[in-house]
């Protein structure tokens, strides 16, 4: 039997300073977000998310994420701790070809009082879509009624060596 290899973490966001992905909302009346100390996974800052649903399917992203951290190509999985309870779904969608986007899926953290390390499956993606991507997360995804905070840390890219 073939030992399965162990993944190589590539961290493309930490929120420490040394790698910045340029973050974006397009109603900052739904989600304001900014570095904060006061809920860490690793390290000393981490990301808060406020957001107050309305009947619009609202998001917040990062874009561009080559220009900046590397390259999605070869990736099998993105991961990234989330604190508090809430329901995230990951759309990617390519730079260079507007409109055109991936729902890689919905992940559930669990924890509403502490962090969840949650995974979206990246295999089987094309190489060419994923060569310049930017990243929306949804949380909450269709459910109007919902509003609140939670904190994103570590996101990483875990790739086979």
């Amino acid at each position: 039997m073939t030992p399965t290899p162990t993944p190589v973490v590539e961290v493309i966001e930490d929120f420490e300073g040394a790698r910045k992905m340029n973050w974006f909302t397009p109603d900052s009346r739904v989600f304001s977000y900014n570095e904060a100390s006061e809920q860490v996974y690793n390290g000393n800052q981490s990301f808060r998310i406020e957001y107050a649903k309305t009947d619009t399917y609202q998001f917040i992203g990062a874009d561009p994420i080559q220009s900046k951290v590397g390259n999605f190509q070869g990736a099998q999985a993105l991961q990234v701790a989330v604190h508090g309870q809430v329901t995230i779904l990951l759309k990617l969608e390519n730079e260079n070809q507007p409109g055109v986007g991936i729902e890689v899926g919905r992940q559930n953290a669990t924890n509403p009082n502490g962090w969840s390390l949650i995974r979206f499956n990246l295999a089987g993606l094309d190489d060419e879509f994923l060569s310049n991507v930017k990243m929306l997360f949804f949380p909450d995804p269709g459910d109007v009624s919902t509003s609140g905070v939670f904190y994103l840390d570590d996101i990483a890219l875990l790739k086979q060596p």
